[in-house]
């Protein structure tokens, strides 16, 4: 008995702890994204690699984040893109 309880305990923990993609995290990527392309156009202006560099960065791990859900089960356009992005 006292194991099927810790086993409940446990999962109910488990799926506590999952984090979804909700849409506080959606605006925040947003922000960070948009902070990032200011950036990249602040470097353009200035004429200063260094700055563009970093923002792209920026940009890089904010995009990583991103989840992206299929609209049917043939659109593979989100998978197609981020393998696109990594080579």
């Amino acid at each position: 008995m006292k194991k099927i309880i810790t086993g409940l305990f446990i999962l109910a923990l488990l799926t506590l702890s999952l984090h979804a993609y909700d849409k506080a995290d959606r605006i925040q990527d947003m922000q960070t994204m948009e902070a990032s392309m200011a950036q990249i156009q602040k470097g353009i202006l200035y004429n200063n690699k260094k700055m563009v560099l970093r923002g792209v960065e920026n940009l890089k791990q904010a995009s990583s984040k991103v989840e992206v859900s299929q609209k049917t089960d043939m659109d593979y356009s989100a998978t197609f893109a981020k393998k696109q992005a990594t080579s």
